[in-house]
């Protein structure tokens, strides 16, 4: 099943999510939890081993009716509390379990979210890919001379034993947090000086060939940045059509 959209709604919105569905497509309904922390892990499956990767906050936000992924803070997860972190790590490294089983090997995510109402773990999915946070992650890689995130990969889909990697997990800490920039203004043109204003409050922008010229859809991602500090729940997040930092 492939994923289209997420929609959020209340009860007396019925008839606009009617409207929204295509007929013939499957859909999901699920109950939101208004005060969550949704968690992201990845994990790399060897022939003979699972790599449990430091795990982030993901930053969601609401835009109409719609929930948007918008980055993920590996610092924020650092501060949960130890009894969340612990269960999300059990509970990934068991799905892995599972997949290596199945004979699944390489890159995956899981995701998850902590209930602070009823203090509970809830598991949402899991995804056969890279992350939305995966390019951070391989910065951080980076920063401590160990393999890539596409080069386990890589030796992974080979069979290869994880003794093929370099990474020493007890001397590994992720240190950034990462936001994507959306177009979600409705004029469908984002404004230039929105990424100059901004720009210093980053270590780094990813503009990926993005050029501010171009005639743009609603809600297309434009240009990713980078921050070595923790950008979770900050006020200057999203407050008005055009998304800002």
């Amino acid at each position: 099943m492939r994923w289209k959209r997420n929609y959020f709604g209340k009860k007396n919105d019925t008839e606009w999510f009617i409207k929204q569905l295509d007929c013939g497509s499957r859909y999901i309904v699920s109950k939101y939890l208004r005060n969550n922390t949704p968690l992201n892990v990845h994990l790399i499956l060897y022939a003979d081993d699972i790599l449990v990767l430091p795990a982030s906050v993901q930053i969601v936000e609401l835009d109409s009716s719609y929930l948007l992924y918008k980055g993920g803070d590996y610092i924020a997860f650092k501060y949960l509390e130890e009894e969340y972190k612990t269960a999300f790590y059990n509970c990934a490294y068991e799905l892995g379990v599972v997949l290596q089983k199945l004979g699944y090997r390489g890159i995956c995510g899981v995701d998850a979210l902590v209930d602070s109402e009823s203090k509970r773990l809830f598991l949402i999915e899991v995804n056969p890919r890279f992350q939305g946070s995966s390019y951070i992650l391989d910065k951080a890689l980076t920063d401590y001379g160990y393999d890539c995130l596409a080069k386990m990969n890589y030796d992974a889909f080979l069979y290869r034993n994880r003794n093929h990697t370099n990474i020493n997990l007890d001397n590994f800490s992720v240190n950034y947090s990462c936001y994507s920039l959306q177009n979600s203004c409705q004029k469908g043109r984002f404004m230039k000086e929105e990424i100059i204003n901004h720009k210093h409050k980053c270590i780094d922008h990813e503009y990926d060939g993005f050029d501010v010229n171009q005639q743009l859809e609603k809600n297309v991602y434009l240009s990713k940045m980078i921050f070595a500090e923790s950008i979770y729940k900050r006020q200057w997040i999203g407050k008005s059509e055009t998304t800002k930092i």
